[in-house]
């Protein structure tokens, strides 16, 4: 038996080579896109008469969970980039194969906009869906559970002292990724990566309260956190319904609480 520091024993078992314990990979993401460019009559609330430049997605930051190096892609990193925006199919394809390696996927308004938006650019290049994977939205998860002036991520952040997005030049910025000037781009780089950031901080401060988030113990026999995996489990108390009781713990590190194996009642429940 091995004993850890907060006192708990869990059993030591020998893992055999080529049978070491699979970790639930979790990938922190978030991807920047072009504007449209149209033709309008007008100057206000326009709807667009011709679409001459499509969106699409032109960078891409992303960070594995419990890993330190946040990654970054951008077009002009791809061979054969020109000024201007007219093909970004080399990055669509690696950002395929981070989907392809990930068991979940988390973002800041990810289920509705950046999912969607890979999905629409990887049927496009004629590449097949991912594996399945789970999602975690912070923005549903804020909306679901809180009522903060703003779910917006920049507020956030502010609001559970974790840090601020980058401050950048606006549109501009775009405006200039757009001529193809490299400052603009090392900007939309690092305002990017700091997204990333920014989104892993909120997420260790949410992860508590996702009622839905992936068991990260699924191929771990010891009893750890469902959520983070720590080993400071504490019991604390029962819950208990007509088909039995349940025992419940909450995770002393990230405060999620979990139930154990149902207790059938012994005794026979006579009708109310």
């Amino acid at each position: 038996m091995k004993q850890s520091a907060r006192g708990l024993k869990y059993p030591l078992k020998r893992v055999e080579e080529g049978d070491k314990k699979k970790e639930v990979k979790i990938l922190f993401f978030d991807v920047e896109t072009s504007p449209n460019l149209s033709w309008i009559w007008g100057h206000y609330e326009q709807n667009a008469i011709k679409h001459k430049q499509k969106r699409k997605i032109i960078a891409v930051s992303w960070k594995w969970h419990k890993k330190k190096m946040v990654h970054s892609m951008c077009i002009p990193d791809f061979y054969g980039y020109h000024n201007g925006i007219k093909n970004n199919e080399r990055l669509i394809r690696k950002l395929h194969s981070l989907f392809c390696s990930a068991d979940v996927l988390v973002g800041q308004n990810s289920d509705n906009f950046d999912i969607k938006m890979a999905n629409a650019e990887f049927i496009k290049f004629g590449l097949n869906p991912p594996p399945p994977y789970k999602t975690i939205d912070t923005l549903k998860i804020a909306k679901r559970n809180f009522r903060f002036n703003s779910n917006k991520l920049d507020d956030l952040g502010d609001e559970l002292g974790v840090g601020r997005k980058l401050k950048h030049t606006g549109f501009d910025m775009w405006e200039d990724c757009m001529a193809g000037k490299k400052d603009a781009w090392d900007l939309m780089i690092k305002y990017n990566k700091q997204d990333v950031v920014l989104l892993e901080k909120v997420y260790l401060k949410f992860r508590a309260w996702v009622k839905n988030h992936p068991n990260m113990n699924a191929f771990d026999a010891r009893p750890l956190c469902t959520t983070c995996r720590s080993n400071a489990i504490m019991r604390r108390g029962w819950v208990f319904s007509k088909a039995g009781n349940r025992q419940r713990y909450q995770c002393q590190d990230c405060g999620n609480w979990m139930t154990g194996k149902l207790q059938k009642l012994e005794h026979e429940m006579l009708p109310s």
